[in-house]
């Protein structure tokens, strides 16, 4: 997929990867919706691209409310023109004991992660099909083919936006639209604390850099690929997962005893 002049919407643009994301298709000559909540941060973002020459738009709100993604949808098609790619980047995580985590949380994890995703991609595939091409990319994690301890909900939220996207990529087989779903690892951003990172090197989670993440999403755009899984070991464990589960829960025991551990003395 060439994306000089495409005209893409990145949700959670202000983020770590969703800003890195942003700066690449900036390069490349797309026209961008940088959705998010925090008006300020888009507006930093977008004065940087005064060198590019790139069209730009801010438009802010809750993509868990039904409203504020319509009016995405309808400010990006007003501004731009019509949708040809659309990145489901925002999410949001909580790293807890199951039974500590509250109703509205829950609710919280799932309305991000899955629930907006997909009815986004419901906005915007008809025109899509109707032009015989676009493409929906869904930014997931290697937990959405891995169940770990500590990540109940969002491992389940993101193996639905795996289970959304494997689907819908085998209905729209010949349509001209593609969806591609990608799997990061551990990604350094704002949203983790330094428990984490200490936790995380007892358990040798590793951690990728937000730049290096962008670019192989926006190479996997290119290339029109339609998975991408980030990261090694993470990747292998999810496929093995998938083939010999049984083999996994033992191999993670120590894992998800110090999780345990640690969650339980915070």
């Amino acid at each position: 997929m060439l994306l000089d002049k495409k005209v893409v919407i990145v949700t959670g643009a202000s983020g770590g990867i969703g800003r890195e994301i942003v700066i690449q298709l900036a390069k490349r000559g797309a026209r961008i919706a940088l959705a998010g909540r925090n008006a300020e941060k888009l507006s930093q973002l977008q004065s940087e691209f005064d060198g590019f020459g790139n069209k730009t738009v801010i438009i802010t709100g809750d993509l868990t409310q039904a409203a504020d993604r319509h009016k995405l949808i309808e400010e990006t098609e007003a501004a731009l023109g019509a949708v040809d790619l659309l990145i489901n980047n925002a999410g949001g995580q909580e790293m807890a004991l199951f039974q500590d985590m509250s109703e509205a949380s829950i609710d919280q994890l799932f309305q991000t992660n899955l629930v907006a995703p997909i009815q986004l991609t419901r906005l915007v595939i008809p025109n899509m099909i109707e032009r015989g091409c676009g493409r929906v990319v869904n930014v997931g994690s290697a937990f959405g083919s891995l169940g770990f301890a500590g990540y109940s909900t969002y491992s389940a939220s993101k193996f639905g936006l795996r289970g959304f996207s494997e689907a819908l990529r085998r209905e729209l087989v010949g349509s001209g639209v593609g969806i591609t779903y990608v799997a990061p690892r551990g990604t350094k951003t704002a949203l983790n604390s330094d428990a984490l990172y200490n936790v995380s090197k007892k358990l040798g989670f590793k951690f990728d850099e937000p730049e290096t993440v962008a670019e192989q999403i926006i190479n996997a755009i290119e290339a029109e690929r339609n998975e991408l899984f980030i990261g090694f070991p993470e990747k292998f464990f999810a496929r093995l997962n998938g083939l010999f589960p049984a083999l996994v829960d033992s191999g993670t025991e120590k894992q998800s005893r110090l999780i345990k551990d640690f969650l339980t003395k915070q």
